[in-house]
C-alpha cells in the first residue's frame, strides 16, 4: 500500500511538472468589495506554457477595469486585447475576454497598459451551457514578455462581478498568496468501514513568509468524528525563511460509520482550514456527494484528444480486499450527444487493477492503455438520452469483483465519439475539487492529466451489499444468465446464447478489444431464443468485450481467444 502510494505521488508531481495547470506558488483571488468572494488556487486556471505567473510574494490589491482597443480587423473596439489598448490601466487588475488570439498576447497588451495584473473571462458560455469550463492558458505570441500575473476565470465566476463594473462600480479584487493550503485528510472522501486502514498522510503545506527563520511551530489537524469526539493530531516544525513545506500530522484511525471534519490550524498565522471525509457501508468515492453539474472537454479538445474522454478513480481496499458489484456515475448532457445508435451511445466503465505484476507500483504511466490487460471488471452503459442532467446511473458489473487485499484498483469511465460524429464529448457529473495527494482521479485527453482543474468526477465502485436503488436510476440490464459466451477461452470460433422474454426484432453484437476498439458488429433479427456463432480466427490472442444490446437491456461478456 505504502509503496503503490508513493508511486502515485511521483507520478502526479512529474504531471504537474510537464501537463498541469497549477505551475506555480498557490494564490487566491479574492473580491473584496461590493461583494465578497473567494476562488482558490485550484479553481481558476493559470498560464501552461510561458511564465510562471510572476511571484507574488504579498497581496497584490487593485480595481478591476475592462481593457479596450481595436479589434484585430480594425473595424471596432472590444475588449479581446488582442491588439494594443487604448484604455490606461495603471494599477488596475484588467479584464480582458477570452478568444481571438493567445493568452499570452492578452496579458501583454494589458501590461503594456499598466496594468498590475490581468483577469481572463470565459465569457463562452458553451452549447450547452458550461458556465464552470475553465482552461490553462496556452501562450503563443510575446510569452517571453509577460511580467503581470494572470488568471483565467469560468463565466459563472466572472459573472458574479461584471455587472458592477458594467455599472461603473469600484469593484476591489486582490490576489493573496497562499501561506497554509492544501490540507490532505483521506485517500478517498468515501470509503467503506470493511475496508479503510490508517490514514498516515494527513498533511497541509506552510509557508514562513517571514524574512528570518522561525523555529517551533505548532501545526494542528483537529479530527472530529460522527459522534463529535475531537482528536488533535500535533506535530512541531522549524521552517527557514521563505521556506514551503509540506506538515505531514500524526496518523488517524477512523473506527465508525459518518462524516468526519478535520480542522488544520498553526501557530505561525491565524487561517484555518478544513477538510472532510465519510466512512460508509458500501462505497468507495472521491466525489463530495454535492452534484454540481457536469464537466467535460471542450470541442476543441475533445478533437485534440482524438474525440476520446477518458477518467478515472484510484481506490485501496485495505486489509480486508473486498468484493465490487456496481459502479455510479452520471452524464449531464445526455440528450445533447445521444444519437439513438446502440454502438455510439456507449459509456465504458471497467475496473483495472493498479498493480497487476505486484511490484508495489501503480501501472499507470502515460496512459490507460497501459491497464488495458489489467481489466478485472466491466459492463457497458448505453445512453438512452433521457438521462437527468443531475441523474446518478448505477451499473452492475458483468459478474462481481473480487478486490485483493492491500492492492489497488482504477475504476474507468470512458466515451468514444469516433462513431457518433458530433464532435461533441459527454460531461461526466462533477462536485467541486477535492484534493488527495497522488495521482488519485487521472484524466486522459491530449495527454494524461492529474484531474480536472477545480472539479472532481463522480465516480464511485459499489461492494456487495450495496443496495442501488437507494442512489439513483439503476441502469436497465439482462440478467447475466440471460446471455452466456462459450467457449472461454476461445479459438477459431466463440457463441453467443441468448434468451429474451420477447420476440426482438433487432438484436447488436458488439466486440470491442481492451483498447475499446471495434472488432466486429453484428445485427441479428427477430431473436427471442438462440445461440450464434462468431468466426475469431483472425483474432489475435487477447482478451475481448461481447456488449449485446437488445430492447429489453443490454448485457457485456468477456471471453479469452487463446492461439
Amino acid at each position: 500500500m505504502k509503496k503503490i502510494y508513493q508511486n502515485a505521488l511521483l507520478l502526479i508531481i512529474a504531471l504537474l511538472c510537464s501537463q498541469s495547470m497549477m505551475a506555480q506558488p498557490p494564490i487566491a483571488f479574492l473580491v473584496n468589495s461590493p461583494i465578497s468572494s473567494s476562488t482558490g488556487p485550484d479553481d481558476y486556471g493559470e498560464p501552461v506554457d510561458f511564465g510562471p505567473m510572476p511571484l507574488v510574494t504579498m497581496e497584490l490589491n487593485g480595481d478591476l477595469a475592462w481593457g479596450y482597443g481595436p479589434s484585430a480587423d480594425g473595424t471596432t473596439t472590444d475588449s479581446l486585447g488582442c491588439m494594443p489598448l487604448d484604455t490606461d490601466l495603471t494599477g488596475k487588475f484588467a479584464l480582458i475576454r477570452r478568444g481571438g488570439c493567445g493568452f499570452s498576447l492578452k496579458i501583454y497588451n494589458a501590461q503594456e497598459a499598466g496594468a498590475a495584473a490581468c483577469i481572463i473571462c470565459n465569457h463562452l458560455n458553451q452549447d450547452p451551457p458550461d458556465g464552470n469550463e475553465i482552461v490553462g492558458m496556452l501562450g503563443g505570441d510575446s510569452i517571453n514578455a509577460v511580467t503581470i500575473p494572470a488568471i483565467f476565470l469560468s463565466f459563472n465566476q466572472c459573472d458574479q462581478f461584471l455587472s458592477y463594473v458594467d455599472a461603473g462600480d469600484a469593484v476591489n479584487v486582490s490576489l493573496k498568496p497562499q501561506t497554509f493550503y492544501d490540507p490532505v485528510a483521506a485517500y478517498a472522501y468515501h470509503t467503506p468501514l470493511e475496508q479503510v486502514f490508517t490514514y498516515e498522510n494527513i498533511e497541509v503545506n506552510l509557508v514562513n513568509a517571514d524574512v528570518a527563520a522561525v523555529t517551533g511551530v505548532e501545526v494542528t489537524a483537529t479530527v472530529t468524528d460522527p459522534s463529535g469526539n475531537a482528536t488533535p493530531l500535533t506535530t512541531i516544525v522549524d521552517l527557514e525563511a521563505g521556506q514551503d513545506s509540506i506538515v505531514t500530522l500524526p496518523p488517524y484511525d477512523p473506527t465508525e460509520l459518518g462524516e468526519y471534519t478535520v480542522n488544520y490550524t498553526n501557530t505561525l498565522n491565524s487561517d484555518v482550514l478544513e477538510r472532510k471525509f465519510v466512512i460508509t457501508d458500501y462505497t468507495f468515492a472521491h466525489d463530495n456527494g454535492n452534484v454540481d453539474g457536469g464537466i467535460g472537454p471542450s470541442e476543441e479538445q475533445f478533437a485534440e484528444a482524438a474525440l476520446k474522454y477518458q477518467t478515472g478513480a484510484l481506490y485501496f481496499p485495505g486489509e480486508n480486499g473486498g468484493v465490487a458489484t456496481h459502479a455510479t456515475f452520471g452524464i449531464s448532457n445526455a440528450a445533447a450527444v445521444y444519437t439513438g445508435d446502440a454502438e455510439s451511445d456507449v459509456i465504458r466503465v471497467r475496473v483495472f487493477q493498479a498493480d497487476a505484476d505486484g511490484d508495489g507500483q501503480v501501472d499507470l504511466a502515460s496512459s490507460f492503455t497501459d491497464l488495458e490487460n489489467n481489466v478485472v471488471g466491466f459492463v457497458d452503459y448505453v445512453m438512452t438520452g433521457q438521462e437527468g442532467a443531475d441523474q446518478l446511473l448505477v451499473v452492475e458489473f458483468d459478474e462481481p469483483v473480487q478486490l485483493d487485499a492491500d492492492g489497488a484498483y482504477y475504476l474507468y469511465l470512458g466515451y468514444d465519439g469516433t462513431l457518433a460524429g458530433s464532435g461533441v464529448s459527454v460531461d461526466f457529473l462533477r462536485t467541486s475539487n477535492e484534493l488527495y495527494v497522488g495521482n488519485y482521479t487521472p484524466l486522459e485527453l491530449d495527454a494524461l492529466y492529474s484531474g480536472w482543474n477545480g472539479s472532481t468526477i463522480v465516480n464511485r465502485l459499489n461492494l456487495d451489499g450495496f443496495d442501488p436503488t437507494s442512489v439513483g436510476f439503476e441502469a436497465v440490464a439482462l440478467d447475466k444468465n440471460q446471455v452466456n459466451v462459450f467457449p472461454n477461452p476461445a479459438q477459431e470460433f466463440v457463441s453467443m446464447n441468448i434468451t429474451l422474454n420477447d420476440l426482438a426484432e433487432e438484436v447488436i453484437v458488439r466486440i470491442t478489444n481492451t483498447s475499446g476498439q471495434l472488432v466486429e458488429s453484428k445485427t441479428i433479427n427477430n431473436v427471442q431464443e438462440g445461440t450464434y456463432n462468431f468466426n475469431t480466427s483472425s483474432y489475435a490472442a487477447g482478451t475481448y468485450f461481447m456488449n449485446v444490446y437488445t430492447p429489453e437491456g443490454f448485457r457485456s461478456k468477456v471471453f479469452v481467444v487463446a492461439k
